[in-house]
Formats: C-alpha cells, structure tokens, sequence
C-alpha cells in the first residue's frame, strides 16, 4: 500500500496504516482543486492558477472499485479473492506549473479495461507526494 504517495506499507498491517494516515493529516502541505467534466468521450482535466512548490505531473488512474479473483493455483486455490480499487490502466497526462489549465484526454483507458472509475493525481514527479486528486465514476 502507498498512501498519499509518501509512505509504503503492508496494507494488511492495520495498527501501521492507521499511524500513518494520523502522521500525515498532521504535516502541512499544499493542496491543490482538480475539477473534472466530461465532454462526450473526453475527460478535461481543470487547474486553477495556483503556485505549486515546482512542476506537478498530472497522472490519469483507471480502476476497477471491486474486483473478484478465482485463485487456481498455490495455497488459496479453489477460494475467490476480492480486491478494492484495483488499477487497471494509467498514464501521464501533462504536466501543471501553476498556470490556470485544462487537459483532455479519453475517457476510455488505453486498451481494453474493465475499469469503473477514473482518478486525477497531481503528483512530484514518477511516484511522489500527491498534492491534489479528483475522481468519477465511469458509466458501464
């Protein structure tokens, strides 16, 4: 588990996830509104002006909310494992350096997924803090 693109943890290991999570609601940071709309088949991805502490990615997340595994093989065979907010798809959509903003880009995930959400990461770099996110529902 990563929360909040700083820590790494098991996340099975309740006791440390909830220290965590404390920990970090602790620490100011800046935190930055992604507004999304739809246009037809198309996300736009919306940034007020702002001054971020340097260039944030903007990272598009497509995920399945729940997801049912039949496992065949090893110690859990013949048992159906269920996940939460399984990533399916993702991919960098721009980049933010604080001027007002808006990306667009497809609603559908590049190849074929059984996603049914989106989410918007405005993240540090490859894998850093999140300093803003926003998230919708895809339609089946």
């Amino acid at each position: 588990m990563v929360i909040d693109g700083r820590r790494e943890m098991v996340g099975s290991h309740r006791a440390e996830v909830m220290v965590a999570l404390a920990q970090l609601r602790q620490g100011p940071r800046p935190d930055f509104s992604v507004e999304l709309s739809e246009e037809g088949s198309f996300c736009i991805a919306s940034l007020p002006a702002a001054t971020p502490p340097r260039p944030l990615t903007l990272r598009a997340v497509w995920y399945k909310s729940v997801d049912e595994v039949d496992i065949t093989r090893g110690e859990n065979a013949g048992r159906r494992l269920v996940f939460r907010n399984v990533v399916k798809a993702a991919r960098v959509i721009g980049v933010w350096k604080g001027e007002e903003v808006h990306f667009r880009f497809p609603l559908e995930p590049p190849g074929t997924t059984d996603a049914d959400h989106l989410a918007i990461l405005l993240e540090d770099g490859e894998a850093g803090p999140i300093y803003g996110a926003a998230v919708m529902a895809l339609e089946s």
